[in-house]
């Protein structure tokens, strides 16, 4: 499993983006405030990232090596910075997953509304039958 933190500011908090890829992708978004220390990140990583939500496995398409040398790990991040291409795919995961959860609660709060109107219905019916009961 490799996971990589991205951490950058849009205005006016600093973000966090988790990428856990393995045989499947899958992206998360932690907002850290004020701009966040290594002690900070490092609590992060060890302490909260069982707690942390990730978005709902998507398929892996690029291979992932492991084994990498550092420095070629640091110019990949300093040429992703540089080109502000980075994350495009975490954005879109995340975008996708937030659309989805768009619908679905769309669909309970019309399901909920509709429940509503249908008991407001049934006590007025109650209502009448309990005035002509009388006569």
């Amino acid at each position: 499993m490799f996971v990589k933190l991205t951490v950058f500011y849009e205005a006016p908090f600093w973000i966090g983006i988790l990428e856990k890829k393995d045989f499947f992708y899958s992206v998360a978004r932690v907002v850290f405030g004020n701009e966040p220390t290594e002690p900070e990140i490092y609590e992060l990583i060890q302490e909260q990232y069982l707690k942390i939500y990730f978005t709902e496995k998507v398929e892996n398409l690029s291979s992932v090596s492991l084994k990498k040398n550092p420095k070629k790990l640091q110019k990949e991040a300093g040429k992703e910075i540089r080109e502000k291409k980075f994350l495009k795919k975490a954005f879109e995961v995340i975008q996708a997953e937030y659309e989805k959860k768009k619908v679905i609660l769309k669909k309970k709060t019309k399901e909920e509304k509709e429940a509503e109107i249908e008991k407001k219905f049934q006590m007025k019916q109650s209502k009448k039958k309990e005035k002509h009961r009388g006569h």
